[in-house]
């Protein structure tokens, strides 16, 4: 019986780049990628929530995943609800474990099969503001009327008009 297989699970987050949330906020993630690139046989395996199921819930149909030998892209799905009154700065982490279904040990209390586990950190940060629009047309300006100056400028020849009509001899 052949016990040699590589069941794997790579991932976009790892603990330098975690899965980042806000508080209150609820996303669909792909946690991560399962892959079967050794022992020549297709195989089926089941997902558990281990860790930070106070958060995760695994949103593939009854978290069993078949994967076929040479496939190393089979997407697990999660779905993650950050509660609204934790506080930025706080760690979680979640960590699946996938264990190998095995036909043969169905019917037997105890069964030899492979597994592997991915651990994965989320990171509570601030909520981002919404983007600013900047495809909104700027209302063009009316140019300032200098009414004022207008005004004295009008004052003022009215009075030179005046004291000139005013001083001149009569003739």
């Amino acid at each position: 019986m052949p016990l040699i297989n590589a069941v794997g699970v790579n991932s976009d987050y790892f603990s330098k780049n975690p899965i980042t949330a806000y508080p209150g906020e609820t996303k669909d993630v792909v946690f991560g990628r399962l892959q079967n690139m050794v022992g020549e046989k297709d195989l089926i395996l089941k997902a558990e929530i281990i860790e930070g199921n106070e958060i995760a819930t695994i949103l593939d149909k009854n978290a069993e995943y078949s994967v076929p030998f040479g496939q190393s892209d089979i997407p697990v799905n999660i779905h993650l609800a950050i509660p609204s009154t934790v506080p930025v700065g706080t760690n979680y982490n979640i960590n699946i474990r996938f264990l190998e279904y095995n036909s043969f040990w169905k019917h037997w209390t105890v069964s030899l099969s492979s597994s592997t586990s991915i651990r994965i950190p989320v990171v509570v940060v601030e909520k981002p503001l919404p983007p600013v629009d900047n495809s909104a047309p700027i209302p063009a300006q009316e140019p300032e009327k200098n009414t004022g100056n207008v005004l004295w400028a009008l004052i003022g020849i009215i009075l030179i008009i005046v004291n000139n009509n005013c001083c001149l001899p009569y003739s």
